[in-house]
């Protein structure tokens, strides 16, 4: 007879099959909902993570497990809810603002183009005249590919800087324009108040000159 297993000991994680629920919910989706609500900007850290799961990010297996359920979260935010998170290394998830989705968005588009060209760099490098026909014209077929596809992203490269470009400048330009009306209505407000005074001033002085009240003002 099969002695039964022992309780696993406190604090120790215990082997599950993938997708194997913890309690109600597989670890991913207890973070997900955790995730779900934080506001642009906010910082979900690895250990309020490991307080929502019941795991100790210090631990070896317990951070993996963390990790790996943070992943998947944030894979399905995005997928689902159009959220995006970007890792702050050593302290957790944070749900990014427009300004770090674009940034973002570029350094994935930056390493495209450095992938592509190294692609092409590597076709290159094949000695077409030790190759047979059909091999050769592969060869040159797929160097023709990687070129075409150079060109297709320098140009929406070039495009894009442009849109970029005209789109700061509006944005500068609307700026300006609204600092120089509040600047306007300033001075507007100051001048109203210097009359004021003055008419103020004028006033006491023709009391003190007649020893009379002014009118009052209509």
């Amino acid at each position: 007879m099969t002695a039964p297993a022992a309780p696993p000991a406190s604090g120790e994680i215990v082997p599950r099959r993938p997708g194997q629920p913890i309690g109600a919910l597989p670890r991913w989706q207890q973070l997900y909902q955790a995730m779900a609500g934080l506001a642009p900007g906010a910082l979900l850290r690895y250990e309020d993570m490991g307080e929502v799961l019941g795991l100790d990010f210090q631990n070896l297996r317990g951070k993996q497990a963390i990790l790996a359920a943070a992943r998947k979260a944030a894979d399905q935010l995005r997928e689902h809810d159009r959220k995006v998170f970007i890792i702050v290394r050593g302290h957790g998830y944070q749900l990014a603002q427009p300004g770090q989705v674009l940034a973002a968005a570029h350094r994935h588009q930056a390493r495209a183009v450095g992938e592509v060209q190294a692609g092409h760099a590597k076709v290159d490098t094949i000695d077409l005249g030790q190759l047979d026909v059909t091999t050769r014209r592969l060869v040159e077929a797929t160097a023709m590919g990687f070129a075409r596809q150079e060109a297709i992203m320098r140009q929406f490269d070039v495009r894009q800087q442009r849109l970029e470009t005209a789109m700061a400048a509006l944005t500068a330009t609307t700026h300006t324009v609204a600092e120089q009306a509040a600047q306007t209505s300033n001075r507007v407000d100051a001048n109203e108040a210097e009359i004021a005074q003055l008419r103020q001033r004028l006033a006491e002085l023709e009391t003190t000159r007649t020893g009379r009240q002014p009118p009052a003002p209509p």
